[in-house]
């Protein structure tokens, strides 16, 4: 069953948009004017309104392989140490799996901790011994403050949960895990 279907925009479609505060204020930038964001890059594919349809939420991607379960009587992901990897973008974490052949979860963006967190419950009601989690978010966290912000707060509700956080880091030159392991699969970059 499909929970979300997510389109990027084209960068040439991603249009500025004014954003309100929490009373419903347009904000204003120091010259009383409306401040400009861009929109954002994703749109979310939802059909509440047709028969059978859904509603969009955010979901956790889980990308790796699946074996058949006797006792839950259903697929269930595999994973075969006590850790398992998360980056942001569903294709990203499809591709590191393709590459690597280790299992990944994809959050929607870096501020979704909340969607982390109920895809790790999952992951733990079938994996009991789970106990570290590796967060493999782009490597622009180290200039950009919002990315370092979102960090810090998927990082504390890593450890709420009783789990172990470690943030994975490689060569900035390559911005995501993917590209890093790319890199490492064509020969091009060496651990």
């Amino acid at each position: 069953e499909i929970e979300a279907y997510q389109i990027r925009k084209d960068n040439d479609k991603i249009k500025k948009v004014t954003h309100k505060d929490k009373s419903g204020n347009v904000i204003l930038d120091s010259n009383g004017k409306p401040k400009l964001y861009l929109d954002n890059k994703f749109w979310s594919l939802s059909t509440p309104t047709e028969k059978n349809g859904g509603k969009m939420h955010g979901v956790c991607h889980y990308a790796g392989g699946y074996i058949w379960d006797e006792d839950r009587e259903d697929l269930v992901p595999v994973i075969k140490k006590h850790s398992i990897k998360f980056t942001e973008g569903p294709l990203k974490a499809d591709a590191y799996y393709a590459l690597t052949g280790e299992p990944m979860l994809g959050i929607l963006g870096v501020d979704n901790a909340k969607q982390l967190k109920a895809a790790l419950m999952k992951v733990r009601e079938i994996y009991p011994d789970l106990d570290i989690v590796e967060d493999c978010l782009d490597m622009d966290y180290l200039e950009n403050k919002n990315v370092e912000r979102a960090i810090g707060k998927i990082k504390a509700t890593v450890e709420s949960m009783g789990l172990k956080y470690i943030r994975r880091t490689w060569n900035p030159e390559f911005k995501g895990v993917d590209d890093f392991a790319l890199a490492c699969r064509m020969g091009t970059y060496h651990k």
